[in-house]
């Protein structure tokens, strides 16, 4: 065989060191992430190209203007067409801080022993506690599994809950 005709044959190259190519150890950083709303199979040449499927998330490392995407999917670093995703929009740190904090608060601060009841789902035992002159969170953060036995609230999961519930009233009057 000559040397012309070497150069013509295709170079083979086995599935793993395929896929070792595509694979990266890149960590970031990363400016997004995208959601892929449209399958896209790329071309056997296009070995830079990322290979999509539909709510796949991908890692986005860079967004140049041309519309040709640079970012991490499964590992693989590798470019695509932003017509193929979109952005999936991140709240900033300081927003989730306080949503998370608005959520703390709402649990931190019952009104009554009712509104603790319905946040665990266990309202089935509000008549209970109110004969039984439960009807303050002052006395209500006071209750042990004994109580809960002597008035007749047996439910292994419901005591965690409520158990939970005073545990976690009794935390909020020592701050």
């Amino acid at each position: 065989m000559s040397a012309q005709e070497s150069k013509l044959l295709p170079i083979e190259s086995s599935p793993e060191e395929d896929e070792e190519e595509g694979m990266s150890e890149y960590t970031g950083p990363f400016c997004g992430k995208a959601r892929v709303i449209q399958d896209f199979c790329p071309s056997p040449y296009a070995k830079n190209s990322l290979k999509l499927q539909r709510d796949d998330i991908i890692q986005i490392i860079n967004k140049p203007p041309n519309g040709i995407w640079l970012g991490m999917l499964n590992n693989k670093v590798g470019t695509f067409k932003f017509i193929y995703a979109e952005i999936i929009e991140e709240k900033p740190v300081l927003e989730k801080h306080k949503e998370r904090r608005r959520r703390n608060e709402q649990f931190a601060q019952p009104i009554s022993v009712e509104s603790v009841l319905k946040k665990i789902n266990c309202e089935q035992y509000l008549t209970t506690f109110q004969l039984n002159g439960y009807e303050s969170i002052d006395l209500f953060k006071n209750l042990d599994k004994e109580d809960l036995n002597q008035l007749n609230i047996l439910d292994s999961l419901d005591q965690v809950k409520i158990l939970t519930a005073v545990n976690l009233l009794q935390d909020s009057d020592g701050k």
